[in-house]
């Protein structure tokens, strides 16, 4: 690969999907890899979608269920680290140059390794709750604390007969 285009750029603006996080070695989105597996068993193996996202799309059997589901999505966004250095290779890359992120992913891991002030999330963040009146409530809400709190409340989905 060249870089020389990096070397001679004054600024750099990278745009990132997807493929990213695929890249990082955190392939769950769309399969039912091991990890997805690990965190995910007891959704996978009742309602039988393989990946996260078929879990958007599923009609759970209650609105705690689909919470549970969603609390699990998060702790997963929150506690799996990258399986590849994929960031420290871009950071590397870029080295001291002037640069801005411009990613869709919402899975919070552009902040987690470049400064939040360099990083637009164009379809969000997970870093946040909105109210859902956002017309009148136009404040965002950190998600941190109020997971953690939330999660602690699952019950029944935490383990599963093989």
């Amino acid at each position: 690969m060249n870089f020389k285009h990096v070397k001679d750029a004054d600024a750099i603006v990278v745009g990132a999907g997807s493929g990213m996080s695929r890249a990082t070695g955190l392939a769950f989105w769309y399969e039912d890899s091991p990890l997805y597996m690990d965190n995910m068993k007891y959704f996978a193996k009742k309602y039988g979608f393989n990946g996260l996202f078929q879990g958007f799309y599923n009609r759970f059997e209650s609105e705690e269920e689909h919470w549970a589901f969603l609390l699990e999505l998060y702790k997963m966004m929150n506690e799996i680290p990258p399986q590849k250095p994929t960031y420290e290779y871009l950071k590397n890359l870029i080295g001291d140059k002037p640069v801005h992120y411009v990613t869709t992913n919402q899975d919070m891991l552009f902040t987690k390794y470049f400064p939040e002030n360099e990083v637009s999330e164009i379809q969000g963040s997970w870093h946040y709750f909105q109210s859902s009146r956002p017309t009148s409530n136009r404040k965002l809400y950190p998600t941190k604390g109020m997971l953690d709190v939330l999660y602690d409340k699952i019950e029944n989905t935490k383990q599963i007969d093989s």
